[in-house]
């Protein structure tokens, strides 16, 4: 079946199954498995599904084989985009793949060809950044703490004059030698004053 009669298909089951005021945006094929532990991925078989995606959720087909009909009873998943978690998407040449959480230790790993890159482009838009659970952290206002008190201006008073003094500069040694003789002669000049009193009448 070409991708047109594919895409056909796909709306022809899943229009039934949509809200009301639910539309379907996109669809087409991805190679799908569900990866459980911590096994390695390589070795896991991957069988073709097709993704529709809606502008509330998504939904996962499996192909049918032959040339039977897709049905309802072909629809394996139908879950809002809130409900999963894109944890990676990574460039495998050529393939895009997207691991999306969908439960404890349960991951669903889409890989989509080149020409259906579009539906894993929008899935990754919906879904959001990786670990984010495809909506944005919400912002929590800050606490309001006390208004800070007052602050009173701080005044410089200098202090009285009396209090500020300098230090004495040290005399020179001509100035020490003239001070003793100044000072002995200080001395002779009391001695004689004091023998002029004695010998007054």
């Amino acid at each position: 079946m070409n991708r047109k009669g594919t895409r056909q298909q796909i709306e022809a089951v899943v229009t039934p199954m949509l809200t009301r005021g639910e539309q379907l945006r996109r669809s087409g094929p991805a190679w799908a498995v569900e990866h459980r532990g911590k096994g390695p991925l390589v070795f896991r078989r991957r069988d073709l599904y097709l993704v529709a995606l809606t502008d509330q959720r998504m939904i996962l087909l499996v192909r049918p084989r032959g040339r039977r009909p897709l049905g309802v009873g072909n629809v394996v998943l139908a879950k809002r985009y809130s409900t999963f978690t894109l944890e990676r998407a990574k460039k495998m040449r050529p393939m895009l793949q997207l691991r999306v959480l969908t439960g404890a230790d349960r991951v669903l790993v889409l890989e989509f060809r080149p020409r259906d890159r579009r539906v894993a482009h929008d899935l990754a838009a919906e879904l959001g950044q990786p670990g984010d659970g495809g909506a944005p952290p919400p912002v929590q206002p800050a606490p309001a703490g006390p208004e800070p008190a007052p602050v009173e201006p701080v005044r410089f008073e200098p202090p009285p004059p009396e209090e500020v003094g300098f230090a004495a500069e040290k005399p020179s040694r001509k100035e020490r030698r003239q001070a003793r003789k100044d000072k002995k002669r200080r001395d002779r000049g009391s001695e004689g004053d004091d023998i002029l009193d004695l010998l007054a009448p």
